[in-house]
């Protein structure tokens, strides 16, 4: 059998050596809707969106090797990969959810999904000090 790489074809129809690097808009990964108004919907996220996110995130909260992260986010949602690859490409420690962690040793903590209330919030910064 030939020593020869695999071919990919991007999405422009070129094909490559599947041991190249990936080319900014090649896709990263593939996620699907939870089909909650009607049929579940695939799409496609590509190299740049998420390295600039990743980026972004790094750069915006300063996280570096001193940090702990926990992935907390379930594996069927696109914010897992946030979870996961921040700390990864910061140098910082990707803890399990499970880990014990004291409230007043957050400094940051992100939410999505729902608004946090005013009440909650302060109920939160008065539990965890350290928090930006």
């Amino acid at each position: 059998m030939p020593d020869e790489a695999p071919c990919v074809v991007r999405a422009s129809g070129e094909a490559r050596s599947e041991r190249s690097a990936p080319a900014p808009d090649d896709a990263a990964y593939v996620f699907f809707t939870s089909g909650s108004t009607g049929t579940p919907k695939g799409f496609v996220g590509r190299h740049n969106g998420l390295s600039h996110m990743l980026v972004w995130q790094r750069d915006e909260f300063s996280i570096d090797e001193h940090d702990r992260c926990a992935q907390i986010i379930s594996l069927r949602a696109d914010a897992s990969l946030r979870d996961i690859f921040t700390p990864v490409i910061s140098g910082a420690r990707l803890a399990d959810a499970d880990e014990s962690v004291e409230l007043t040793e957050l400094r940051l903590l992100f939410f999505s999904g729902e608004a946090l209330s005013s009440h909650l919030a302060s109920r939160l910064v008065d539990l965890a000090p350290k928090l930006n």
